[in-house]
């Protein structure tokens, strides 16, 4: 049997990543809340840029899966944005597509 030497990553489906509107945050969800910013680990999610002086330039608390994000980044391709989201399915959705990326 033939099989292409490139194999792409299908793209996750938010229909299997559904969840309630509105999530209580004191639920039990599979999260660690960091208990300030000096405690995060900040060059394991912005590899990249990890040295003095950048700092995070767009913050969307709430972003859901990222659409405000997503639209800012080629206007801005050289700054840091941050999404949180607090919804544990919706937060697996993106996180499976970055990793397809």
């Amino acid at each position: 049997r033939d099989f292409p030497l490139f194999c792409a990553m299908a793209l996750p489906q938010k229909r299997y990543y559904r969840q309630r509107a509105h999530s209580n945050p004191l639920s039990d969800h599979t999260f660690d809340y960091p208990v300030s910013p000096e405690v995060v680990d900040w060059p394991s999610l912005y590899p990249d840029h990890s040295g003095e002086g950048h700092k995070v330039r767009f913050l969307d608390v709430g972003c859901g899966y990222g659409g405000l994000l997503v639209s800012l980044s080629p206007l801005y391709p050289d700054a840091l944005m941050l999404g949180m989201e607090i919804r544990v399915k919706v937060a697996d959705y993106v996180q499976a597509s970055g990793d397809s990326l």
